[in-house]
């Protein structure tokens, strides 16, 4: 491999955006964190969501869809010094079997399929596991394809279509490229499948490298905004669902107020007046009987017990 002499310094918090498909990066020294970002015009938006870290000794890949509206943007966590190599160099070492250059790019897809299992909400949870050991594979339909050992597999299908991450938008079949498959990803069968997993060494063709690894980033960039939408979803139902309680307990307030308030309305009568009223208004209440003050004045009727009963 020929990596670039020239050394890119970084001060903390400094981004790369990871857009020139041609070119990657290795860590010489320090860490950076690595995120999905959408990009409009070249440029990140705000949003972007945490992938990974990567250290000295690894490499950063680029972002190899044109006209993509998301890219990988790397954000240094200290003080970091990076060197440039092109895409054209790495795939030359891969096929002379070059020990260095087959790790920068298994660890970076290694890092990829990481960076899914670590997010908290799923499209898909996979059933009807199926694990193959060998080289060739076949699936039933409705059977899922995990590959659990530690080694990176490029996987190529001979018949029929599979869904990346159980993903029903994420199609591959027997015209795609050789893809890669890490212990943290999954295919699903729509029905018979028969492939073969092949190590990254055993590529005969090294262009379908590249168009593989093109298509893993394809998948996983639309694999995060159908994640984004479905949290965006459930935000959503959330803040209505809070809406909804809030009302429940305002007005669960204004009814008892409202009950609390309306004997004393009822009762004020009750309390003005002589006191022998004001006493039988007090019983009333306890016994949650209604006392109404009599329509003649108390003071002059010669019973006024048996006037307020019949009041």
């Amino acid at each position: 491999m020929n990596p670039s002499s020239k050394i890119y310094s970084l001060q903390a918090n400094q981004p790369v955006l990871l857009n020139d498909s041609e070119t990657l990066w290795i860590v010489q020294s320090g860490t950076l964190a690595v995120f999905a970002t959408r990009v409009k015009n070249s440029l990140p938006k705000e949003h972007r969501r945490y992938l990974f870290h990567v250290n000295a000794g690894e490499a950063l890949l680029p972002e190899l869809i044109a006209q993509s509206q998301w890219s990988f943007v790397a954000i240094a966590i200290e003080p970091t010094q990076l060197c440039q190599m092109s895409m054209v160099d790495l795939v030359k070492g891969i096929a002379a079997a070059d020990s260095q250059a087959i790790e920068f790019l298994e660890g970076w897809v290694n890092h990829l399929g990481q960076s899914l299992s670590a997010q908290q909400t799923v499209l898909t949870t996979p059933l009807n596991l199926v694990q193959t050991l060998g080289r060739d594979f076949s699936l039933s339909p409705g059977e899922t394809l995990q590959w659990r050992q530690q080694t990176l597999l490029w996987m190529k299908l001979q018949q029929s279509n599979t869904h990346w991450m159980g993903v029903e938008e994420l199609t591959l079949n027997s015209t795609s490229p050789a893809f890669p498959l890490t212990r943290d990803m999954w295919l699903e069968a729509e029905d018979a499948v028969i492939g073969e997993m092949l190590p990254t060494a055993d590529l005969e063709n090294f262009e379908e490298l590249l168009a593989g690894l093109a298509s893993l980033h394809t998948c996983f960039f639309r694999y995060f905004s159908l994640l984004t939408n479905k949290e965006t979803e459930a935000e959503f139902r959330q803040f209505q669902e809070r809406e909804q309680f809030n009302q429940q307990v305002i007005e669960g307030a204004l009814s008892d107020l409202a009950t609390v308030l309306q004997p004393q309305q009822e009762a004020i009568f009750s309390q003005e007046g002589p006191p022998l009223l004001v006493a039988f208004g007090a019983v009333g209440r306890s016994l949650g009987i209604e006392i109404r003050p009599p329509a003649e004045d108390l003071n002059s009727i010669k019973d006024p017990v048996a006037a307020i009963a019949q009041a």
